[in-house]
Order: C-alpha cells, then structure tokens, then sequence
C-alpha cells in the first residue's frame, strides 16, 4: 500500500545475515546471499528455497536412489530432482563430518565424532551412539541395507575398531576388528571389500561376521579406495590403480596413462574401471590395461571427492567446483525405455504385486531386479505373463531388468 504498512519477510536460517540483491520475476521474488548462493519463493510464501550453491563449499555427497545428498559448510542438503531444486535437512552449523544414507535411514556425524541417525529423510535427528563407548566415528559407509562405522580415539587406551548398525536394537555391534585404520569400503553382492592400513584388503561374505586377508601391493603403496564387480576388484594407489580379476588372489599394477597420479577414488560399471585421479577422470574397458581421459566439460582436474555411479550416470565432486553428472561412456545398453514397449508391466507406480505380461504366451525370459545403483536384489525366470512380488523392498525406485537371449529391457519401477 505504498510504504503505508510493512510485514516482516524472512529466512529463519541464522547464517543467512546479509543479501547484497533482490529481484522479482513474473511469479517469484528471488534474493541472494552473500554466502551460500539464491534464494526464491512465490510471492504469497515465506518457503524460500534455494536455487544453487556457491560451489566451494562442497565437501562431499551421497547418490541414493534418486536423492542426491550434498554436504556443505553450511548443512546438509537433499535434492530429488538432479539439483534444481535443495532443501536444507540439518545441520546448518556446518558440524556434519560423515555421511552414509541406506534403506534403514540418514545416518551423519557431527565434529565431535557422535552419530545422529535420520528415518524421515532428514526432519528428525536423533543421537544413536549406543554401543560406540567413547570412541569417535570418523568414517561411515552403506550400501541399501548396512550401514558400518570406522572409529577412532585420541585416547590411548580406546582402539580404532568397526562397527554395524543393528536397527532393531538401535545400537552399534563390533566387528571384531581392532586396531586397523579403514581408508574405503565397497559392496557388492552380499560382500564386504575393506581397504586397511599396510595394503590389505579384508573380505567378508557374511555381513561382518568372519574376514579373509589379502595383501594388495607393496608397501609403503598406499591404496586409497576398492570397487569390486564379482571377482573383479580395483584399488587406487598413490601410484595408479591395482586389479585383480580373480577375487583378490592375484595383483597387477595397471599403469599406462595413470603412471605415478594419485587415485583417490574408483568405480566399476560392468567390466569399464573407472578411476578419479589428480588429473581427471579415466576409465579402461579392457580391465585396466588401457586407459582413456573422460574429462570433457569438466571444470577442475583434480578429482578432491569421490566418484559414483548411478542409474546409468557418473557423479564427481571437487571442493571448488560442486558435483557434476555425465551419462557413462558407452552405456548405450542402459538405456531406460517405456514399459509398454515389449513387455507390459503394471501397476507401475506399484505397492506390492507388479504384472508383467507378454502377447507370447509360451516366451521365457529373465526377470532380474536392481537398485538404481545397477545392484541386483532378486532373481527370477518369467514365462508369458508372470506375477512378481515386490512385498519384500521398501519403498522407493528400481531398475526391472527383462532378458530374451541377448537382448534386454529396463523398466524404471517406483515402490510404493
């Protein structure tokens, strides 16, 4: 009403203590930050939200399902739908220090080493260190459905040591490992692959309870990271990558264009290796005997994070410069087509029962469901239509793979 009365507009974010503009757009009033880039809500709405980050403040993030979970100086924020849009889920103090999200929830530790565990996506906070003792969690890691936690201690008489979260005692349970320095941990098919001081590689196949030893490389080569795909394994080094094509019992150092760089991070998708060094981005197909830059478009060399893969994508972050995605190199056979192609397949979105119906009655195929990460759950022969039930997974997306010889479809399968 012409500067006659005023109403309070604000954000309730206590950092948030000086906006150098303001600017409106046909729908929405946008204003930005000094430190953690622009804000904008609707002109009836004091939800702001923001539109992007200032990128140096990336730490690290999280790929899950279709969430991407990024960790600032200034909180933890979650975006779903590929960083258009991010909504602050705590920690706006900066105090997060580790990050691991799975099916049972956020897990997240502040500066101080103590674990906070989310199970609505980020509303609610709660502290969960029972069992740690006084020890300090420095590292977390997960896969959909273990969550396991490194600690360490200044405190002489407290040893370094791994955990599990058992989520129905909400408590921490021992692996039995004591006194070793954990630097990564992959998953893959019900197996545990852990990297630990003096170059050895521990294996578990029963979730933690027993571990086999295998000796990587020489010391003092340090290994920084694992990926595994069967018996299929990748670890970076101060000094190139290290691969293994027979579980581990046997070593190679793949050089080639990865000479004397530091591998910081790893993936495997397939048989394609992929490895973030302090040069870029490289990846083998022929199991790491050749190497092939993938750096076009990306902004920084030197990959300071980590790489991921997911849902036919490839994520890298670095300090300065956020989190980018490009489509895998090659992965034309990934790609995501619509349901009713060949096969039809409802309900889809699906609660618990999925039909997957077929005009040839008399046709077999395979039925093979993955996470989004490409990681397979369950398997099952389909001949003509076929029932699946889906009772088992919590809710969320999922990758429906169907074989016919050697061709195949993917379905993108949202669980209710």
């Amino acid at each position: 009403d012409e500067g006659e009365n005023w109403s309070s507009f604000q954000i309730d974010w206590e950092y948030l203590d000086y906006f150098p503009s303001i600017a409106f757009t046909e729908d929405n009033l946008l204003i930005s930050s000094y430190e953690v880039g622009t804000f904008f809500t609707d002109r009836n709405s004091i939800d702001w939200k923001p539109t992007f980050f200032i990128s140096e403040l990336t730490h690290d993030f999280v790929i899950h399902g279709s969430s991407i979970w990024l960790l600032t100086d200034h909180g933890l924020y979650l975006s779903d739908n590929e960083g258009e849009y991010w909504e602050l889920k705590g920690f706006s103090n900066g105090g997060v220090g580790q990050l691991a999200v799975s099916d049972q929830g956020v897990f997240a530790t502040d500066q101080e080493g103590s674990v906070f565990i989310s199970e609505d996506r980020g509303i609610h906070w709660e502290l969960k260190n029972q069992g740690l003792g006084d020890a300090m969690v420095n590292l977390l890691f997960s896969d959909e459905s273990l969550v396991l936690a490194a600690t360490h201690s200044n405190n002489p008489n407290i040893h370094s040591e791994m955990f599990k979260w058992n989520s129905i005692s909400a408590s921490w349970e021992s692996l039995g490992l004591t006194n070793v320095a954990i630097w990564d941990i992959a998953f893959d098919h019900g197996k545990i692959y852990m990297v630990s001081n003096n170059n050895t590689l521990l294996i578990s196949d029963d979730n933690g309870a027993t571990w086999s030893e295998t000796d990587i490389g020489p010391y003092p080569n340090t290994i920084n990271s694992v990926s595994a795909s069967g018996n299929l394994i990748l670890c970076g080094s101060n000094n190139g990558v290290w691969v293994s094509t027979d579980a581990g019992e046997n070593w190679d150092l793949r050089l080639d264009y990865l000479t004397e760089q530091y591998v910081n991070s790893t993936a495997i998708f397939n048989t394609t290796l992929f490895a973030a060094t302090d040069n870029g981005v490289f990846y083998s197909e022929d199991k790491g005997l050749s190497w092939q830059p993938f750096n076009e478009g990306l902004p920084f060399s030197f990959i300071e994070n980590k790489l991921v893969l997911s849902d036919g994508y490839i994520y890298v972050s670095h300090y300065s410069c956020g989190v980018w995605k490009s489509a895998i190199p090659g992965n034309s056979g990934l790609e995501i087509i619509p349901y009713h192609f060949t096969f039809q397949v409802y309900p889809n979105p699906v609660k618990d029962k999925l039909f997957i119906e077929t005009k040839n009655q008399s046709m077999s195929y395979g039925i093979t469901v993955r996470s989004v990460a490409g990681i397979e759950l369950f398997t099952k022969e389909g001949f003509g239509s076929t029932e699946l039930s889906l009772e088992g997974l919590t809710p969320g997306i999922y990758l429906l793979e169907l074989g016919l010889g050697n061709d195949r479809q993917i379905v993108r399968i949202l669980k209710l």
